[in-house]
């Protein structure tokens, strides 16, 4: 059977969602759905996307279970008006995020309509970024995602969270 942290890495590779148990936090106990982005050797966290939250958050290892799939997702969600969430603009959702990407080693530069990522922050002065998180108003899917090897090939995507 495979350990929590090899499950944790396939999922980083596939963009898998992965049901968890987490005994931290706010809910300690709770069956939560995240999409894994980073695995913290050193400080011993797992970096995941939770849709709940609309954030990548910081879970410890140590608090962390696999759920099995029969377990029912048990984390609260906060209701958000649609109102409140249509009018956040596109800086106001890169200042959100800007932490999360820098938590995850990438340099943040924000140009009109988009946010671009860079491996080292000498390349935001010398080359194109490595990613371009772009939006488009006023279509189904707004989000615009490049990689400097994928320019030509644009992925337009609904959520943001998804890029």
């Amino acid at each position: 059977m495979k350990d929590k942290t090899e499950i944790f890495r396939e999922a980083i590779s596939t963009g898998q969602v992965i049901k968890i148990k987490y005994f931290g936090g706010s809910q300690p106990g709770t069956v939560r759905e995240v999409v894994p982005r980073k695995i913290d050797d050193n400080k011993n966290m797992l970096y995941a996307y939770f849709e709940a939250a609309d954030r990548i958050i910081g879970f410890s290892l140590s608090k962390t279970e696999i759920a099995s799939e029969s377990d029912a997702v048990s984390y609260i969600v906060e209701e958000k008006s649609k109102d409140a969430k249509s009018q956040l603009n596109l800086k106001e959702l890169i200042e959100k995020h800007r932490k999360e990407f820098e938590k995850l080693g990438w340099f943040v530069n924000i140009v009109n309509n988009s946010i671009e990522l860079f491996e080292s922050e000498n390349e935001k002065e010398t080359s194109a970024a490595d990613v371009c998180i772009a939006y488009e108003t006023d279509k189904k899917n707004p989000w615009i995602l490049k990689t400097t090897t994928s320019f030509k090939n644009e992925k337009a995507i609904e959520k943001f969270w998804k890029s």
